[in-house]
């Protein structure tokens, strides 16, 4: 999130040196390699019915939902795809709509000295003034401890403040926005059971092999301009360059024509796909990564790609075979077709090992690393830059990832299907059929049979005169279709218990009684809330390690060109300050806050927050307009020191001619304060006793 001229903009620097052979490196490095690509390769296979039912899944909610049915063959038989139809509504109810950051001094006892009592505080502050020396002493350092304390949380207070805003920026500025991007995780996570956001750190002139939203800025663009000078430079690479030259003269205009350009740098955000993370398979829960010794990332890069990223040539390899179960996602995760020679799929691994708290880059068929093993970008508590998130979790000794709603759907999906299609099926068989006497009519009586127009009259030969159409044309009795044996309300109720979503949430509410959809609706609402709840510590967790990056790794003049020059941010002692801030996620941000509920108790404490002594008016009613419209930008309305409105209308008001007809003049009780008209006489009004009888003459 950092910004810094691009040097590469006025001067392009010499071509790196892309490495073309394969080396042959120490045995030590090639048996760590080894042993990394074989405990990959074992997990995979570990997992491989997990990743299959998860690319089924993909394959189901996308329509594919009969036996044998293929994507780019046309379906004759019927199909209602319920299950998008769930997935988009419960997308719509869990995304993470407006997440709002809050970052709050960790609780803590800040005074050696003072008790944090108003009482003994005043009580120092005379005793300062006391002739005993000793009370002197014992109030100075009550008053000096409490100065202390309160100025660091003041410098606490403003450097959670410019987290909030960097955290802000955060979730705006990427390509597409990571809220846009939470949004598909959900949709990702209902769909294959799990999903994954990776925390990392964009540096400048860093490029990274993540595909997910990142920072909109030369670095590509420079990576792609390096590789195409080197194989301009290198005679082996010269007979498969015929058009590079083309596109790098291309490339050389475009980063001319931006003199503006800039680099950036900050975190980021990717959201990886749920196959492309393959963890160790003694994790016993993937929520925390609990008994993760490693976990690998894979990418299926161009070998293009690859020598842009990390100066390796992978060209001389073979394309290899993928597998069936893989082939779909080699052909979705690369873009754009190429040369399968000359620039073939490599598939590349990065292994986050845990015991020696290393990042390891590798490639099949690679025998090196192609970088060298190095910290992770970003150093969080849980070593793993990646976070869980999954809604249907479950308990179970052989099986890690928890089952998708898509899978929970199936048999419902496929069961309305078959009773629709049936019904479909039914209703074609049952269309009018006659029956005739073998020859009873000749070849031009059956032209005239079934082919004519409505209103037709149709001439038979075989028909005699006088002679009525039935005895030789009778209609065949089928069987009447039975509503009964296709009904589909017990699959909209079994769908409710399984997911929690009623017929009302999906289409019309049938044969359904008011109290039965209003206990339904609760059972939803409840189940909804729990998943919010997991989306907010979801959340939470990416923000918390969020700030610590932040404060880690970005300089105060970074904070400040993002921030303001207002920014409060600390030069040393960083550790310290990480271990006293938490970024959390407000709870209920990340939905739909009930906005009427927090105003109606807003209402009712009001009357009372406005009666206490030394009450910070202005936060008071900033927090009122948040509730009403968090879009209202107060601080334009605010100006400090400023009378309030009523106030200056009082001044403005023209005072009367009488100076003793001004209420203002006249004391506390105003105008009450005035002789008042006598009233009139009143006629008597009668009495009555305690049982409500009138008493007479009373």
């Amino acid at each position: 999130m950092s910004y810094a001229r691009d040097p590469a903009a006025a001067e392009i620097a010499p071509p790196l040196s892309i490495q073309r052979t394969a080396p042959v490196p120490p045995g030590e490095r090639a048996a760590n390699v080894k042993r990394l690509l074989a405990n990959i390769q074992a997990a995979k296979q570990h997992f491989a019915p997990d990743f299959q039912r998860m690319r089924w899944a993909m394959d189901f909610a996308a329509g594919l939902q009969l036996p044998d049915q293929r994507a780019d063959e046309p379906c004759y038989e019927y199909v209602v795809n319920l299950t998008l139809r769930h997935l988009h509504r419960r997308t719509s109810i869990l995304y993470a709509k407006n997440p709002t950051a809050s970052c709050r001094r960790k609780p803590r006892l800040d005074y050696r000295v003072w008790d944090g009592s108003q009482a003994t505080l005043q009580n120092a502050m005379q005793l300062a003034q006391s002739p005993d020396p000793a009370q002197r002493v014992f109030a100075q350092e009550i008053l000096e401890d409490y100065q202390q304390g309160y100025s660091r949380r003041q410098a606490l207070d403003r450097v959670a403040r410019s987290l909030e805003l960097l955290f802000e920026r955060f979730m705006t500025e990427p390509v597409p926005p990571v809220k846009i991007m939470m949004k598909q995780l959900v949709r990702r996570v209902l769909t294959c059971g799990v999903g994954y956001a990776k925390l990392g750190y964009q540096r400048i002139l860093a490029p990274r092999p993540d595909v997910s939203p990142r920072y909109d800025d030369l670095a590509t663009q420079l990576a792609v301009i390096e590789r195409l000078r080197a194989n301009l430079t290198d005679q082996a690479a010269v007979q498969y360059c015929e058009h590079e030259a083309e596109q790098l003269r291309v490339a050389l205009a475009a980063l001319q024509r931006e003199p503006e350009a800039v680099l950036r740098e900050g975190p980021t955000l990717e959201f990886p796909q749920s196959t492309s993370i393959i963890p160790d398979p003694a994790t016993r829960y993937l929520k925390g990564w609990v008994g993760t010794a490693w976990v690998a990332e894979q990418f299926d890069l161009r070998a293009s790609q690859v020598a842009e990223i990390y100066q390796v040539d992978l060209t001389s390899h073979p394309p290899r075979d993928f597998g069936e179960l893989d082939a779909a996602r080699v052909e979705a995760s690369v873009a754009g077709p190429a040369d399968a020679q000359r620039d073939p799929i490599v598939r590349v691994y990065q292994y986050y090992e845990l015991a020696t708290r290393t990042l390891y880059t590798v490639a099949e068929g690679w025998p090196d690393y192609l970088e060298e093993p190095r910290p992770p970008d970003v150093h969080v508590e849980q070593f793993f830059p990646y976070y869980v998130l999954s809604f249907n979790d479950i308990e179970h000794e052989k099986r890690l990832f928890p089952p998708s709603d898509v899978e929970l759907l199936r048999h419902v999906q496929e069961e309305y299907n078959r009773v629709r299609e049936s019904l479909r099926q039914h209703r074609i068989a049952n269309r009018p059929l006659y029956v005739s006497p073998t020859g009873a009519f000749d070849q031009k009586d059956r032209v005239n049979l079934t082919e004519y127009s409505a209103h037709d009259v149709v001439s038979l030969n075989a028909l005699k005169e006088g002679q009525a159409a039935a005895e030789l044309l009778q209609p065949v009795q089928k069987v009447p279709i039975d509503p009964a044996a296709y009904e589909v309300e017990s699959l909209f109720a079994d769908m409710l218990r399984i997911t929690g979503m009623q017929e009302a949430n999906i289409g019309g509410v049938a044969g359904a009684t008011a109290t039965e959809a209003s206990i339904a609706e609760s059972s939803r609402l409840s189940a909804v809330a729990s998943e919010a709840d997991d989306m907010d510590d979801f959340l939470t967790r990416i923000a918390r390690d969020f700030g610590q990056v932040c404060l880690r790794e970005m300089s105060a003049e970074q904070v400040r060109r993002i921030a303001g020059p207002g920014a409060v941010w600390p030069e040393q002692s960083r550790a310290e300050y990480v271990e006293e801030l938490d970024l959390v996620i407000e709870a209920g941000s990340s939905g739909r806050p009930d906005r009427d509920r927090a105003l109606r108790n807003f209402e009712r404490a009001a009357p009372f927050l406005l009666q206490i002594p030394g009450l910070n008016v202005e936060a008071l009613s900033r927090y009122a307009v948040r509730l009403l419209d968090d879009r209202i930008p107060i601080d334009d309305f605010i100006a400090p020191g400023a009378p309030s409105v009523v106030a200056v209308n009082q001044q403005m008001r023209p005072l009367p001619a009488d100076p003793a007809a001004d209420p203002a003049a006249q004391g506390p009780e105003g105008a009450g304060n005035l002789p008042r008209a006598p009233r009139p006489p009143q006629a008597p009004r009668p009495a009555f006793d305690a049982s409500g009888n009138e008493v007479p003459g009373g």
